[in-house]
Order: structure tokens, then C-alpha cells, then sequence
């Protein structure tokens, strides 16, 4: 069931984008990282992780994938969500936490 929802998700992401519509693509990130919670039990550091991006401001959309994390933030708010997840991310953790911005 998992696989055959993401990839639906993976089509409806996929047209969105062909479309320019962003916020459908949005839309199917975070109901593809819903779903990896509840199935696949991610560790607690990359839980911290998106929990603490997806609280972020200006985030758009965050998907947990290999031993990261990926979060979709506005341009204008990338710098305070970025600030905002290594603090919270760091203080939830108790260590510090990197992150590395691609614009």
C-alpha cells in the first residue's frame, strides 16, 4: 500500500510541477513524509530533524530521505528557517546539528 500511494504521489508531484504548480508538488512532499512516519519509523535524530524544519518559517514542504533531511523554504525565508532548525534541531538533540543550503 505505502509504495503504490508514493508513487501516485510521485505522478501528481511530478504533474504539478509540469504545471508550475507549486504548491500541489508541496502538497504530495509532505503527504510522502506523513507516510514514512507512520510506515518506516525513521530514527529519532532525523525525526528532530523534520519536526524541527517542518516548524520552520517560511517552509514550504520537508521530506525526511537517506540520513537527511529536505526542506522547501521561500527564498526570502531560507536564512531564519535554516537558523530555526539548527536551534531547535540542536536543542531537541542536545548536540549540535549541521546544515548545508542549495539555492
Amino acid at each position: 500500500v505505502f509504495w503504490r500511494s508514493e508513487r501516485d504521489r510521485i505522478r501528481e508531484a511530478c504533474d504539478g510541477l509540469r504545471k508550475c504548480g507549486l504548491e500541489a508538488f508541496f502538497k504530495c512532499i509532505n503527504e510522502s513524509q506523513i507516510s514514512i512516519e507512520k510506515m518506516l519509523k525513521p530514527s529519532r535524530e532525523l525525526m528532530a530533524a523534520a519536526e524541527s524544519a517542518r516548524n520552520g518559517e517560511g517552509v514550504c514542504a520537508v521530506r525526511i530521505c537517506d540520513l537527511g533531511v529536505i526542506a522547501f523554504t521561500k527564498r526570502s525565508n531560507t536564512d531564519t528557517a535554516v537558523h530555526g532548525i539548527i536551534n531547535e534541531c540542536s536543542k531537541e538533540l542536545g548536540y549540535a546539528v549541521r546544515v548545508a543550503v542549495v539555492k
